[in-house]
């Protein structure tokens, strides 16, 4: 994953000195995020929580149809999980439902190779997400009823801490796939998939991967 970086930050290197044409822009974005968490004990696939990304994006061109598209976001990655759990109390089974909420905030690099025909871009690259804080809180009751515990989330790859936080790694490899439409006034409408490809838990046999969908608007200054 490095090397591939290397190359990539290398090759819009040379087309920068070279006086490739660049085109800045921001954009803005809404997105569904989830996560996979597994342990020796359970094995929880977390469900969408709609969160947002913001960034900027440069486009490099490489040739006719072709374009490096590396962006720097900052994303609110994360999820919930809803589990059912059943519990024995003199004799006496009782089902209740456990919650969780994970707010992780990342500064995110995805470099993705785009091609272009008319309006349309599609493409697909590595991305590389470094965790900043985040939040998690543990509840009971089908609406939050009851707050079992609250912490911050902590990238320091702490395998044994032994507070209440909830600690990873900082660094997440990924694989990022792109889509947009550009209209001639420097609006684009864009859509993509990020990919956690890495176990950021630092915890001996348990394992969380983020991935998230995001669709967005954004607006290039310097128009073709």
């Amino acid at each position: 994953m490095k090397k591939v970086f290397l190359l990539l930050a290398i090759s819009a290197g040379c087309m920068l000195s070279a006086g490739a044409q660049v085109r800045f822009g921001i954009h803005a974005n809404g997105i569904g995020a989830t996560g996979t968490m597994k342990d020796p004990e359970v094995d929880l696939k977390q469900k969408v929580r709609f969160s947002f990304k913001a960034g900027v994006s440069a486009e490099i061109a490489l040739g006719e149809n072709i374009s490096l598209l590396p962006q720097l976001n900052y994303v609110n990655k994360g999820g919930k999980l809803k589990e059912k759990q059943v519990f024995e109390l003199e004799g006496i089974e009782y089902e209740v439902s456990v919650n969780g909420h994970f707010k992780l905030n990342y500064l995110e690099l995805p470099v993705n190779v785009v091609y272009t025909t008319g309006n349309f871009s599609i493409g697909a690259g590595p991305s590389l997400s470094y965790g900043l804080s985040g939040k998690s809180k543990f509840t009971i009751g089908e609406d939050d009823d009851v707050e079992m515990g609250s912490g911050k989330v902590v990238f320091d790859g702490d395998d044994e801490a032994a507070d209440d936080d909830m600690h990873l790694k900082a660094l997440e490899p990924g694989a990022n796939f792109y889509a947009a439409w550009k209209f001639n006034n420097g609006i684009f409408i864009q859509a993509n998939y990020n990919l956690g490809l890495s176990n950021i838990s630092p915890i001996e046999d348990s394992k969380y991967k983020n991935n998230y969908f995001g669709l967005g608007v954004g607006y290039y200054f310097n128009r073709k």
